[in-house]
Formats: C-alpha cells, sequence, structure tokens
C-alpha cells in the first residue's frame, strides 16, 4: 500500500435478525364440529334421535305355510296353514342376507288385508 493512503475495510457486515419473542400458543376453543364430515354425522346423529320410532304396521297379517311353487325372480307360491295360497316374494332382507328358500321349506309370509294373495316371505323357519 501507498504510503498515506487511507485503507478501506470491504468487510460486509452481516447483520442478525433480532430475536423474536416467542408467541405464547393459545388452543382455540371450538364449540363446534372440527371437520365437514364431523358436521354431517352430528346433523344426521340429531336426525335420527329426532326421527320418531316407527311402530309395526298392524293391518299386515303374518301366518306360516309351506312353500308348493318355486317361481322365476324369487317368487313363490305359498299354502298357508289355513289353506290360502298366496304368491310371495322374498323380503329384502331375505335377499341381502342370501336365504335360500326351496320348494317344501317352511315359511312366515306377510300378507295385507287389501291383497290377500300377494305377499312377503319374512322368515324361514328351521325344518
Amino acid at each position: 500500500m501507498e504510503p498515506g493512503a487511507k485503507s478501506i475495510d470491504f468487510t460486509i457486515a452481516v447483520r442478525k435478525a433480532p430475536p423474536q419473542a416467542k408467541r405464547a400458543v393459545t388452543p382455540i376453543a371450538r364449540d363446534g364440529p372440527r371437520s365437514a364430515w364431523d358436521a354431517v354425522m352430528r346433523n344426521r346423529n340429531a336426525m335420527r334421535e329426532a326421527r320418531p320410532r316407527r311402530e309395526p304396521r298392524a293391518d299386515k297379517l303374518t301366518f306360516d305355510g309351506e312353500v308348493i311353487e318355486t317361481l322365476p325372480n324369487a317368487m313363490f307360491r305359498v299354502q298357508a296353514d289355513n289353506g290360502l295360497v298366496v304368491l310371495a316374494t322374498l323380503a329384502g332382507r331375505m335377499r341381502r342376507n342370501w336365504v335360500r328358500v326351496l320348494l317344501g321349506d317352511r315359511v312366515t309370509v306377510e300378507v295385507t288385508p287389501y291383497e290377500p294373495t300377494r305377499g312377503r316371505i319374512t322368515y324361514r323357519l328351521r325344518s
């Protein structure tokens, strides 16, 4: 360096960011549901509780009988113990549980008084 020359310091001063104060984390008080799914389930359960229970319909007649003929589409001819012959179909619960009904099986049939020749097979009795 030449005598009498001023030296320039080219060092870069890195300024540190001031330390941030730690924020106090407070839990959010939620009175409502935490997600949309919770809202759906809460609403569904509330509606179930508000819905009155249906009584079994008193206008249905039930009787036992024997399957005398099998027809397509889960239809059967059932001869009741009182002699009445009914064209009956399988109830939805029996279809869902894959209950097999064969010729000669004892079954329980529901019939409405409005159409006594048609009915629904609701139960297959143990043989």
